[in-house]
């Protein structure tokens, strides 16, 4: 059986995270593990915002929408106006 017969779930998203934002998977190696109670700080939205604005490739942002999507919870509050 294939290595990536083992993976769980939570390790092929990462895989296919890292593959998307061209990054290593070991970047995700140092995130707690288990939910957090703490919202995102400003300093983190605004990083992620001016990542964003800097992705030249559309294909490319809406990829990246698509699997911030994924990751946050399906009873989330509404959020601007779609694509």
């Amino acid at each position: 059986m294939a290595d990536s017969d083992h993976r769980t779930g939570g390790q092929r998203s990462l895989l296919r995270i890292a593959h998307i934002l061209g990054v290593s998977p070991d970047v995700f190696s140092h995130l707690p593990r288990g939910a957090s109670d703490e919202p995102p700080s400003a300093a983190e939205e605004a990083e992620l915002l001016g990542l964003f604005r800097t992705m030249g490739c559309v294909r490319s942002r809406r990829r990246c929408l698509d699997m911030v999507r994924t990751m946050a919870p399906a009873d989330r509050p509404p959020v601007g106006g779609g694509d």
